[in-house]
């Protein structure tokens, strides 16, 4: 299995999708059952790719969680939104400035929060409870499906090719949401724009509904169904993508069935 493929581990049990992980190159360590606490002494830092280790680890115990160490494949932006959290919101202002358009996958929390991962940039972890944001990269981890809680279970919603896409620029985004704490706004990023014709591949309509506004999600969508019904892609990435923006699978049905009716009539 690779990074492409990550999707599939939400139908695996948790031992297979631990050695799954491994076998694509993220470094995994145990959890304990239900729960994001590490089940080993040192924790991450006993993460590993080593299949006789993991395979030793959920043999002893097939119920442990699985934690996915940050910092070499991937680092992780982490929105919280328990409680009053207000990570959605956060999420939704770096959002429409580009902030997270490169982000190359996507998994729901059982508590309804995000992890969103980028390519890692050699950074350590930052937390802001302010904003509802955690950054998690080199020493940290994040939780990976189909890991439990009592809440419910982690899911990837989408993930794209093993191209990485870029790094999250957590100090940038700090300044934005909060910038009498973290110093004066930055230049904004770079919204991503329409993939033109020459790059109207999968990746570039995906990362495009992914990266759109809440007022603007339907149209964003339908453009980019329509660029996939031209080309004789595969809907179902976007499909994820745009479900991970908050539309409803009935919302992305009917949009992409609208799309479709509009492409016979050209």
């Amino acid at each position: 299995m690779g990074i492409t493929r990550m999707r599939e581990t939400n139908q695996l049990t948790l031992a297979q999708a631990a050695m799954a992980y491994a076998i694509a190159g993220i470094p995994v360590h145990p959890l304990r059952y239900r729960s994001k606490i590490p089940a080993t002494t040192e924790g991450v830092k006993d993460a590993t790719t080593d299949l006789g280790t993991v395979r030793g680890w959920w043999g002893m115990q097939p119920g442990f969680n699985i934690g996915l160490a940050c910092g070499a494949v991937f680092d992780a932006l982490d929105v919280d939104v328990k409680g009053e959290a207000p990570g959605e919101e956060s999420l939704r202002k770096i959002r429409a400035l580009g902030y997270v358009s490169g982000a190359f996958a996507v998994q729901s929390t059982p508590t309804g929060g995000k992890h969103l991962l980028f390519a890692a940039g050699g950074g350590g972890n930052h937390a802001s409870a302010a904003t509802g944001l955690d950054f998690r990269g080199r020493g940290g981890y994040i939780v990976g499906a189909p890991s439990h809680l009592d809440a419910g279970s982690y899911t990837w919603d989408f993930t794209l090719g093993n191209r990485l896409g870029a790094t999250f620029d957590w100090d940038g985004a700090l300044a934005y949401l909060d910038p009498e704490r973290y110093g004066t706004r930055p230049q904004p990023a770079t919204r991503p724009k329409r993939p033109g014709d020459g790059q109207a591949d999968l990746d570039g309509l995906v990362r495009f509904v992914a990266a759109a506004n809440k007022g603007e999600r339907n149209h964003s969508l339908f453009w980019a169904a329509s660029r996939a019904h031209e080309k004789g892609l595969d809907l179902t990435p976007i499909h994820a993508a745009a479900k991970s923006i908050g539309l409803s699978d009935k919302e992305i049905q009917q949009t992409i069935a609208s799309a479709a009716r509009a492409r016979s009539r050209v």
